[in-house]
């Protein structure tokens, strides 16, 4: 339960409630693509302000490669990547977040950091459109 008494499920518990027998494969299986990819995204640059706010200032590239079996599965999944950030704005963002968070409350998670960060930053986040 919220503040507000209003309860709010963990991605596990929801995929224990829908007969999977595997909640951990269930999640990783049955998340949208569009959803993983933004989540790499939002992690991969949150390791890349904390790194700054530690005080390591060299460059940083991002990596992010797409596990497929079949090479033109992972040029789909390219075209889907980009097609994503360069359609990406601060209101979808901020509501993708929310959303996220909605789905899996695991407050140490490192994507729990990293939304909680963005939140924070809301701001910062409207400044970059």
């Amino acid at each position: 339960m919220d503040g507000w008494d209003i309860p709010y499920f963990v991605g596990k518990d929801v995929a224990n409630i829908l007969g999977y027998v595997n909640p951990q494969k269930a999640i990783c299986t049955h998340v949208d693509e569009e959803d993983k990819m933004l989540n790499v995204v939002l992690l991969s640059q949150f390791r890349k302000y904390r790194a700054y706010a530690e005080g390591v200032t060299s460059t940083f590239k991002p990596v992010i490669m797409f596990k497929s079996p079949k090479i033109k599965v992972s040029l789909e999944a390219t075209q889907m990547f980009n097609e994503l950030i360069a359609n990406l704005n601060a209101a979808d963002l901020i509501a993708f977040i929310i959303h996220q968070q909605l789905l899996d409350s695991n407050e140490s998670s490192a994507l729990e950091l990293a939304y909680n960060f963005y939140l924070k930053n809301e701001d910062d986040l409207y400044r970059l459109n």
